[in-house]
């Protein structure tokens, strides 16, 4: 007798493996962080609601489960209100796919996620910026005499000097920086730029000249801050 397929897996491997990547286009840093919020969901399913990952349908995923889920990271897991919009953006996109592909099964699934509000994160109060005086103390922490030192305070000025995300410096190759010999040695560093828009990641290059002293510690670092 042929094993039936779990028909949410069967869904959830197309959407992962072809749509995600291919259609959509997104980068592997996002899929990984939509894949680990159905990591999640399955761990919860399997805790709570003693649900395997065999034994998912769409009628299990229906009614209060994703909301009850949601609620189980920020209270039992402690995960801030933007991982908890991260999470539910994965869900509410797969959401989407499914209603395409499994329309009838998936409807009750689709109907109670797609609604669910992102909510609103309180606003922060305090000082969100280093002073001058203060970025300079802090390129002075890093020991420049071994080469791990040297690393972080090129790392650090390029954060500085770029205004890129820790991430987006952390995507960087080698290829990504770039000399302009007509203007001199000027660096430029080339940055994949993450925005979230409709649900999802984008991504978009932009180009950071950096000043001279950047450019010497890029110049003197280049290969131990691309590894």
């Amino acid at each position: 007798m042929t094993k039936r397929v779990n028909e949410v897996l069967s869904i959830m491997e197309d959407y992962f493996t072809n749509y995600l990547p291919f259609v959509k286009g997104l980068s592997s840093n996002t899929i990984k962080s939509y894949q680990y919020a159905f990591q999640l969901l399955f761990k919860y399913l399997e805790a709570e609601k003693n649900i395997s990952p065999e034994q998912i349908s769409f009628q299990a995923l229906s009614g209060d489960t994703i909301p009850d889920f949601l609620l189980y990271l920020e209270q039992e897991r402690g995960c801030s209100i933007h991982t908890r919009n991260l999470r539910r953006s994965a869900i509410v996109s797969f959401a989407k796919f499914a209603s395409k592909k499994a329309f009838v099964s998936s409807l009750s699934f689709y109907t109670d996620v797609i609604d669910l509000p992102v909510k609103r994160q309180p606003k922060q109060l305090g000082v969100k910026y280093f002073t001058k005086d203060e970025i300079a103390a802090l390129l002075t922490l890093p020991n420049t005499s071994k080469l791990i030192g040297q690393r972080d305070v090129t790392l650090l000025s390029l954060l500085y000097a770029s205004g890129a995300r820790a991430q987006e410096i952390c995507d960087l190759t080698l290829a990504d920086i770039v000399v302009s010999v007509s203007c001199g040695q000027l660096y430029c560093v080339r940055v994949a730029q993450q925005n979230y828009v409709q649900d999802a990641f984008c991504s978009q290059l932009r180009c950071s000249v950096l000043d001279s002293r950047v450019s010497t510690f890029c110049e003197n670092n280049r290969l131990r801050i691309c590894f």
